[in-house]
């Protein structure tokens, strides 16, 4: 599976938090267990920043599995969770290897594991859990794999919130003659293997929806657009840059043109004038 640093889980965990719709979250909440709790299962966990945003606004007794196959990105989930703890008003302590969380309206053990998710799905018992989330994995999967978990949840009687799933739109200001280009080469390197198979890139929100409302799950679909201002120039930078090299490695012969767009683009980060739109899509599901 294609790794990611911490650094840049960091950089894009507050664009994230702005662009996911709440309303999903309520409309999921009455699927879930309301006399025990709630336990949930994070794909792709990362350091934990779907912890971070849903743990909070669940409330309640919860039990979290944060599942990922790097143990750099699980090493450093603790001390994340200490940050971000806080400075909200959230105690965090340890029950044997399980961290756990507290305030007024929340009491959490969070638990670790450790699973090549690419190869090694079929080890975790979905059965165990109530929900099971991921952010930012689902364009990277193939088919193959999303219709594996799809099954794996139904027959668990999951519910199920996919945040954050790339939908192959992105849109600059200023607008450069070559944006389109840049996002189309972009959007056929998002189809590349990363590590699960041909990856479904653009499509995979369009793809989960059909294929949960295919597995008889009540489905909702929104918007969680980036929208990256002047004061987001860290972001800007390693986006663009981003881009510019998956468009390279699928465009051999425009890689001079695709310099020149990149250096432009920086260009206008630095003077304060870029502004940028990233299309994302949450897909929720309820079991009818």
């Amino acid at each position: 599976m294609t790794g990611f640093s911490a650094d840049w889980l960091g950089l894009r965990e507050p664009a994230d938090t702005a662009a996911r719709p709440p309303d999903l979250i309520d409309w999921i909440a009455p699927s879930l267990p309301r006399d025990r709790s709630v336990h949930v299962l994070d794909l792709a966990t990362g350091t934990g920043s779907n912890l971070r945003y849903l743990a909070p606004r669940l409330g309640g007794l919860q039990q979290w599995v944060l599942a990922d196959h790097d143990p750099v990105l699980l090493g450093a989930m603790p001390e994340r969770l200490s940050t971000w703890a806080a400075a909200n008003d959230v105690a965090v302590g340890t029950a044997g290897k399980s961290l756990t969380l507290q305030n007024a309206g929340l009491s959490c053990r969070v638990d670790r594991l450790q699973v090549d998710l690419a190869r090694d799905l079929g080890t975790i018992d979905f059965t165990r859990f109530d929900l099971v989330s991921t952010a930012a994995l689902l364009d990277l999967v193939s088919d193959v794999w999303l219709e594996d978990l799809g099954r794996r949840c139904v027959e668990s009687g999951c519910s199920i919130l996919f945040a954050l799933s790339y939908d192959g739109r992105i849109d600059c200001t200023p607008v450069d003659p070559l944006d389109a280009r840049i996002r189309d080469l972009v959007n056929d390197h998002q189809r590349t293997e990363k590590g699960f198979g041909p990856a479904l890139g653009p499509d995979a929100a369009t793809r989960t929806v059909r294929l949960l409302e295919r597995l008889g799950y009540e489905v909702r679909a929104e918007h969680s657009d980036w929208r990256i201002d002047a004061a987001q120039s860290a972001l800007q930078t390693e986006l663009i840059t981003g881009w510019a090299s998956a468009a390279a490695e699928v465009a051999l012969d425009e890689r001079a043109s695709i310099e020149a767009w990149l250096q432009r683009r920086l260009a206008w980060v630095r003077d304060g004038q870029s502004r940028l739109v990233v299309g994302h899509v949450d897909v929720a599901g309820r079991v009818r």
